[in-house]
């Protein structure tokens, strides 16, 4: 899953992290620069296929460095599905 990026929005302002997992459920990132904050939820903006936005109300879950887990507590059910499509492009072939 290299070079996906998406945007977590603190206090309003987009800051982008680097996607290092991700699944329907949620995704694990790195922080590349952003303030600290004591805000444990956060809109996360995705663009996928790199046309088509997906966005999602997330919860951080942990925090260990520069890396953090996010769960998706609230999306659409069509933006999940166009998430779901999109993760299974980056599935093992078996």
């Amino acid at each position: 899953m290299k070079g996906f990026f998406a945007n977590k929005y603190i206090e309003g302002l987009p800051h982008t992290v680097e996607v290092l997992d991700a699944s329907a459920g949620g995704l694990r990132v790195r922080k590349i620069f952003e303030p600290e904050t004591a805000s444990d939820t956060f809109p996360l903006e995705l663009c996928i296929d790199g046309s088509t936005r997906f966005f999602a109300w997330t919860k951080r879950v942990w925090r260990r460095g520069d890396e953090e887990a996010l769960r998706i507590v609230a999306t659409d059910p069509l933006d999940r599905a166009r998430l779901r499509k999109f993760l299974r492009t980056f599935a093992p072939a078996v």
